[in-house]
């Protein structure tokens, strides 16, 4: 039997659930092609599942190793490098190369997260040349984060590094001094500490001619010739004056009768509040002009790292990258984007509470009727499946309030509160009129 033919019958047995006869076959297929990435990565799945974690790793970190002596990166390699993580805590060089996989497919943001991890391990670990190289090489990934190249340079400051502070200090006076001249006298202040004389700073601000010149040409010649990955420089223009929607960090608490009722536009006074929640105050100008490291992060490469972390059997991991994948297209005020996430999440995690209340928030935000019921729907049969009925029979009743006739929402609330379907179906009691008094009034006027 050929190895196309033994891949199939042990993906078939895989798929069968026959995990122990597709292990089989796969390790036939290492005595044959050892260096097989795929074939290792499908081992390791394998083991992960049989709870054999630090064998499973051995196949995962020879697997990523000749993913990279083959220059693949793609989200697998990323989802890869954080089970191995998990596996093996105590290897924390884990984070350097978790930090370039990130890199490699522009994950800007979350590469230099875990660079940072691991550069704050070389520091406790009085590693600092290396921690210092490492930084540099941040500040290459991240050219444009200003409160980073600020930091780095307190933090050379610290050291007694003087000269690499004052030239780190000297970019951030070149790029304020054109654009926030509160951030520029506070560098200033901080060069003449150094000992940097007043006329000393001319020589220290770009001119316009060298900042375009470095806006255009990001890579440097070596860097294009060696073949090396480029990233876009991110634009400086500033944010679109528009409404943000929040990003939950916790799991959020409200009742049903917080859920407003579908209205067919904003109100008026409404609109005048949004109005001056977006007006763009100093101190937001600033944080806008340092590139946040959240910003630069990609929703679909994130949920395309939660999806490998699924077929990894890491679910922890894996929720926890398609909330993170939620939160940036919400800071995108990609709501529909959001919303699919979040109903991914739903479909994936039965039991998943916090899922369905931000999909009951964002589709009333949406101003959709039709999501919104399905959202409510969703979140009250979540809660009856977890045993908190009480709760979830206000939501089913608020379904009714907005669609009276919707039959899955009669059918719960008729097994678990049949009593509230009653007082829902009684009729209106109308007064009766005092007619036949006065009636009888005029008889007794005529006698």
């Amino acid at each position: 039997m050929n190895i196309a033919e033994l891949k199939r019958k042990a993906i078939e047995s895989e798929s069968k659930g026959d995990y122990k006869k597709a292990l089989s076959i796969y390790q036939t297929i290492l005595k044959e092609k050892p260096d097989d990435p795929d074939i290792l990565l499908r081992v390791g799945q394998i083991l992960l599942r049989f709870k054999q974690d630090k064998k499973a790793g051995e196949f995962l970190l020879k697997a990523v190793q000749i993913f990279e002596e083959r220059e693949i990166a793609n989200n697998r390699v990323v989802a890869i490098y954080k089970k191995l993580l998990q596996i093996f805590p105590e290897k924390k060089e884990l984070y350097k190369k978790l930090a370039e996989a990130f890199y490699s497919v522009g994950m800007v943001g979350e590469a230099g997260k875990a660079l940072e991890t691991y550069i704050e391990y070389l520091f406790k670990n009085g590693e600092y040349d290396k921690g210092f190289e490492n930084y540099e090489l941040l500040l290459t990934w991240q050219p444009e984060n200003f409160a980073l190249k600020e930091r780095v340079a307190d933090i050379y400051l610290a050291f007694k590094k003087k000269d690499r502070a004052i030239e780190l200090l000297g970019e951030l006076l070149s790029y304020y001094s054109k654009r926030n001249k509160v951030k520029e006298e506070v560098i200033k202040q901080k060069l003449f500490s150094l000992g940097v004389k007043e006329e000393e700073l001319g020589e220290l601000i770009s001119s316009d001619h060298e900042e375009e010149e470095k806006d255009s040409v990001f890579v440097t010649l070596d860097d294009l010739i060696g073949g090396k990955k480029t990233l876009k420089r991110p634009s400086r223009a500033p944010p679109k004056k528009e409404e943000k929607a929040p990003v939950a960090e916790e799991e959020p608490s409200f009742e049903p009768s917080e859920v407003p009722e579908m209205t067919e536009a904003v109100p008026v006074e409404e609109e005048e509040k949004i109005e001056e929640e977006v007006e763009v105050k100093e101190e937001e100008e600033k944080k806008a002009e340092e590139v946040s490291e959240e910003e630069i992060s990609s929703p679909q490469k994130m949920k395309g790292v939660a999806e490998t972390l699924l077929l990894l059997g890491d679910y922890t991991g894996a929720l926890d990258s398609y909330y993170t994948a939620y939160q940036l297209y919400l800071k995108e005020n990609s709501l529909i984007e959001a919303y699919k996430i979040l109903k991914e999440i739903a479909d994936k995690w039965p039991e998943e509470i916090r899922a369905r209340k931000e999909m009951v928030r964002i589709s009333h935000m949406l101003k959709n009727k039709e999501m919104l019921v399905d959202s409510i729907l969703s979140l009250a049969e979540c809660l009856y499946k977890r045993g908190a009925k009480e709760e979830a029979v206000k939501w089913f009743l608020k379904v009714l309030q907005i669609e009276p006739d919707n039959k899955k929402a009669k059918e719960y609330v008729s097994i678990i509160a049949p009593e509230k379907l009653k007082e829902l179906k009684k009729p209106k009691v109308e007064t009766p009129r005092k007619e036949p008094e006065v009636k009888k009034v005029k008889k007794e006027v005529k006698k």
